[in-house]
């Protein structure tokens, strides 16, 4: 699935990592309290995306940092971010 896929299921923008090396490279990191931030039963919700393999390397560059963009940027929508890991955290 791409990044316009995921913003549109929540309803509204959110926020993820750049494309550098941390952590929270390309994870989503806050669904602004969009439709994805409030699952059934308390589940909580991570998605990492990785860079579309189509993107130009101009795109690619200006998204490698380790700050956070939001989904709607225009340099994130350029790199074509598609999901490459879905985790659900169910609770106790």
């Amino acid at each position: 699935e791409t990044l316009a896929s995921v913003e549109k299921t929540n309803g509204k923008p959110f926020k993820l990592g750049g494309f550098g090396s941390g952590e929270y490279r390309g994870a989503a990191r806050d669904w602004a309290d969009g439709k994805l931030d409030k699952l059934t039963g308390g589940c909580r919700l991570g998605v990492r995306f990785a860079l579309g393999p189509q993107a130009p390397a101009e795109a690619r560059d200006k998204v490698s940092g380790n700050g956070d963009f939001m989904s709607d940027n225009a340099d994130i929508r350029a790199a074509a971010p598609v999901i490459s890991e879905l985790v659900i955290d169910f609770p106790n």
